[in-house]
């Protein structure tokens, strides 16, 4: 920051680094080894046997692989969770550091930040291992280094995000066309951001089966798309006669079917609908799409209903906490760390945002957390986070059909964004009412 030619710097990027240290150190210590939900407890199963040169006979994935192999170097040296998280912590402070720099060079917006991280219920989304966290830095350093000017590693950042979670790439693809559109880059570092993303896509799509259990893991079912038909079927039954493999997916149809419901594959009216094995079958995707459309020659003014109804509801809505404080699936864990992590500092901490969840869980709500991401964009005139923030907002309808719920962890990402966006454009309205409004090589 600028005050009459003389340059006011809180720390530089040394004590930046340890800033970011001492804020993971501290996270991982207070909450160790963190917490966890039933996907990550599996992968820690299948890390913790590869590590040992042994290839578990009930291995199989419905998440990308990435997901055990990027953990895999760590815990064959230490054997220990609490390093992951910390290394996985340190990335993300570390990112956010790159971004917020670009805007503020005192460092007191980064101090903010990890303050923010550290004492308030978000903290519960960062001990929980899982991908959200490490998408949501490399989403992040990505917006750095286009602003920094440097495209194609931007671009690289961006597409490697799909290795961690395969629906990513709806986001990738669409920034990287929006970026270029606005001239926020080029179109050759859209092209290498748009080749990555593919490259990563086809990467994460490969899933691997369980040889006990036919039906697990290979192709698991796109729920949010199931029960999108499911709920159009409801209100009109005869739209789906004659289509064997749509109906097979089905037990029966109900004369009522709850949109709110239609949002979360964890119901109990949607589940008692839906034939899940029948759901994972290769050829689901591409049956429901047709008959969607097919919906959509016979009955538009219904089908248009029904979809713009959930896309509403799933933007005004709160984001389901799901995997948060999942105790119940430690002891499917192989390792005893792990078993052992429901400490009395992490119950307490699911306890906190149970009650933030309760008393202001609104904050949740796409529709205002996406709004905020652009503001913050707007505020700062930086054409980079209007291009991020103007892409999720158009792929958002998409994830509402093809996320099998509408999660917090599913969003984490976005929410990251928002609040260095937020906190960017706080930056720039402080420079406005205390130095006027000069700005030198304002970042865009």
């Amino acid at each position: 920051m600028l005050l009459n030619g003389i340059e006011f710097r809180f720390f530089g990027e040394r004590s930046a680094a340890f800033a970011c240290i001492f804020a993971s150190a501290f996270l991982v210590l207070k909450y160790y080894p963190g917490s966890f939900y039933y996907d990550v407890v599996l992968q820690y199963n299948y890390i913790s046997s590869l590590a040992s040169l042994h290839i578990p006979s009930d291995f199989s994935s419905w998440w990308p692989l990435a997901n055990v192999l990027v953990r895999l170097p760590l815990w064959f040296i230490t054997r220990e969770p609490g390093i992951i998280l910390f290394a996985v912590l340190f990335f993300y402070f570390w990112t956010a550091y790159r971004l917020i720099r670009l805007f503020d060079s005192t460092g007191w917006a980064l101090v903010a930040f990890v303050l923010f991280c550290a004492a308030t219920p978000y903290t519960a989304w960062l001990v929980l291992h899982g991908p959200h966290t490490m998408v949501a830095a490399l989403l992040v350093l990505a917006a750095a280094l286009f602003i920094e000017k440097r495209p194609i590693w931007a671009s690289v950042a961006l597409g490697v995000t799909v290795l961690f979670r395969a629906d990513a790439v709806l986001l990738v693809l669409t920034a990287a066309f929006a970026l270029a559109l606005i001239r926020a880059t080029s179109w050759r570092a859209a092209a290498v951001g748009i080749g990555v993303a593919l490259l990563a896509f086809g990467i994460a799509s490969i899933k691997l089966d369980n040889p006990r259990d036919p039906n697990n893991g290979l192709t698991p079912a796109n729920d949010g798309l199931v029960h999108a038909t499911l709920a159009v079927l409801a209100r009109n039954p005869t739209l789906g006669e004659g289509d064997a493999k749509l109906m097979a997916l089905y037990r029966k149809i109900p004369e009522r079917y709850d949109l709110l419901c239609s949002l979360s594959m964890w119901c109990s009216t949607s589940r008692a609908f839906v034939d899940l094995d029948a759901a994972r079958k290769p050829d689901t995707t591409s049956t429901l799409i047709k008959a969607n459309l097919r919906f959509l020659r016979n009955d538009p003014i219904l089908t248009i209903k029904v979809w713009t109804t959930r896309i509403w509801l799933a933007a005004t809505l709160k984001l389901a906490p799901h995997e948060l404080g999942r105790a119940d699936v430690l002891p499917f864990s192989r390792v005893d760390t792990i078993k052992t992590s429901a400490t009395e500092a992490n119950r307490a901490l699911v306890e906190r945002h149970r009650v933030f969840y309760e008393r202001s869980g609104g904050v949740y709500a796409p529709a205002l957390f996406l709004g905020l991401w652009l503001v913050g964009g707007a505020i700062a005139r930086s054409r980079v986070l209007l291009g991020l923030a103007l892409a999720a907002i158009t792929v958002f309808p998409l994830k509402v059909f093809l996320l099998p719920t509408q999660e917090v962890r599913y969003y984490f990402p976005e929410i990251t964004m928002t609040l260095l966006a937020m906190l960017i454009g706080a930056i720039e309205i402080f420079k406005k009412l205390r130095f006027g409004s000069g700005r030198a090589n304002q970042p865009t």
